[in-house]
């Protein structure tokens, strides 16, 4: 899971379905949000969507665009659309279904 800066996702945006998780630096939910995305992301064996990690400070008007809520956030986007938000990270079963719902 790579992050992505916010130039390079307006110059050069994935193209089908990819996720956003957004985060900041000092958010002690989003450092376990992240360990268990991390552990999803390994159970699927590189079969996962493609999956960014983004600082929230730095994606604003894309945040208030999206309505993103609050961090930790993983946003599901199909083709330049938002799918679904996901606010509360439960489970590793739960992303992983997630996950697969969208593949």
């Amino acid at each position: 899971m790579d992050e992505l800066a916010i130039e390079a996702y307006k110059t050069n945006k994935p193209k089908g379905t990819h996720v956003l998780f957004f985060k900041t630096p000092f958010c002690g939910t989003c450092q376990l949000a992240e360990q268990l995305l991390t552990l999803t992301l390994e159970t699927m064996n590189g079969k996962a969507l493609p999956t960014f990690i983004c600082r929230a400070e730095e994606w604003q008007a894309y945040i208030e665009e999206w309505q993103v809520e609050s961090v930790p956030c993983l946003v599901f986007i199909k083709d330049g659309h938002v799918m679904q938000k996901l606010y509360a990270f439960e489970s590793v079963t739960k992303l992983y279904e997630l996950y697969k719902k969208y593949e």
